[in-house]
């Protein structure tokens, strides 16, 4: 139900991912991936509990050329992802982590905190579980 809402929302943007994300559960659920595949991202993406609405818009707002990507955290599972895309012809971006990603996220910049005297509350990465 909410890939057809994602679907309805972003038609024109949307092309071949339904079949992507099919495949991609198929091959999830067969074991074919040699790590963690994500996406679309829009799917993987929650904003915390009881969190103010206006978090999940400066969410979408600030990710929404990404919504519809994947990422993969194998070479070898991105080149299959990638070659797949391209036969149903989904252009969304196909995004090889090699980083740990069970590792936390750094902000070299400094943490929120540090420009709340500009109105900064949260970094991205902090309006989820």
């Amino acid at each position: 139900r909410m890939m057809q809402q994602i679907e309805g929302a972003m038609r024109n943007q949307s092309r071949g991912v339904r079949e992507v994300y099919d495949w991609v559960q198929t091959q999830t659920r067969s074991r074919a991936f040699r790590g963690p595949v994500y996406g679309p991202l829009c799917m993987e993406m929650q904003v915390k509990p009881n969190a103010p609405p206006m978090w999940a818009r400066y969410v979408e707002m600030q990710c929404r050329g990404a919504l519809l990507n994947f990422v993969t955290c194998n070479k070898e599972d991105e080149q299959a992802l990638s070659q797949f895309a391209r036969t149903v012809g989904c252009s969304s971006t196909i995004a090889f982590y090699q980083a740990d990603y069970n590792a936390p996220v750094q902000h070299p910049l400094g943490d929120a905190h540090e420009f709340a005297e500009h109105g900064l509350t949260h970094t991205v990465d902090q309006l989820f579980d």
